[in-house]
Parts: structure tokens; C-alpha cells; sequence
């Protein structure tokens, strides 16, 4: 009895173990804190990825004037700027539209950690950012 015990025992040892490790990794990434219209503020590079285009960087722009929130994005290979409409902050998540190629495009992010974003770009194409400091 004495022999089939300690196996038992190391093995709800370890299971215990991973099992709270797991536990606590989970844990840790609820810890972000959903984020403000302040989180946002400021030039992030980012780059929207799977697009026809393929993989594009551009740099986004957001700023606070009037208390309002706005923003744009800049080519950066050619320097075009493409204004958002309305930008919103609910919940955590930023929200926008702009204008391309004739075409409205939604845009929806959210903070990922202090100095970086993700989200996506029609709810199709995924988006990634780190903030320029």
C-alpha cells in the first residue's frame, strides 16, 4: 500500500501545481485595466495585417482637442493622411471610421498593455500597435 501511495501523492502534487500555475497565468491577463480616451492619446506604429495589400505599417494618431477625441493615420512611404470620422471610446474600446478608396472602414481597438494596442480593422483584418515614445 505504502508503494502505490507516494506515486499517488506526487501525482496529485504535481497536478495541484500546474493546475494553480494555470490558474494564475489566467489570472494576470485579466489584470489589464480596461482603457480611457487617455490610454489612446498619442502615435502608435502600427500595422494592420492579411490585408489585399498585403501587411501595412502605418502610424496612427490620436489626440484630444476641445475634449474631444480624434485621430488619423500617415503613410508612412508616402506621408498621405487619412482622417478618422468619429472616434469613441466605450468600454475600453476605441472605435472609428474613415474613408478608403471609397469605401467606409470601421476600426475598432483596445489595449493590450501600457504600450501596446491590438484590435481589428472590419472586424476582418487584424491590427496591432506600439506606442512611439
Amino acid at each position: 500500500m505504502k508503494k502505490l501511495s507516494m506515486p499517488l501523492a506526487m501525482f496529485a502534487f504535481l497536478l495541484f501545481f500546474f493546475v494553480n500555475k494555470s490558474e494564475a497565468q489566467t489570472a494576470d491577463a485579466a489584470k489589464v485595466v480596461p482603457a480611457t480616451e487617455s490610454y489612446f492619446i498619442g502615435k502608435w506604429k502600427s500595422m494592420f495585417k492579411g490585408v489585399p495589400q498585403g501587411d501595412t505599417e502605418v502610424t496612427i494618431v490620436f489626440e484630444k482637442k476641445e475634449g474631444k477625441i480624434s485621430g488619423s493615420m500617415i503613410d508612412p512611404k508616402t506621408n498621405a493622411i487619412t482622417n478618422f470620422d468619429a472616434v469613441e471610446v466605450k468600454d475600453g474600446i476605441l472605435s472609428t471610421k474613415f474613408t478608403a478608396q471609397g469605401y467606409e472602414v470601421s476600426l475598432s481597438l483596445k489595449k493590450k498593455d501600457d504600450d501596446n494596442l491590438e484590435g481589428s480593422m472590419m472586424e476582418q483584418f487584424d491590427v496591432t500597435g506600439t506606442r512611439i515614445k
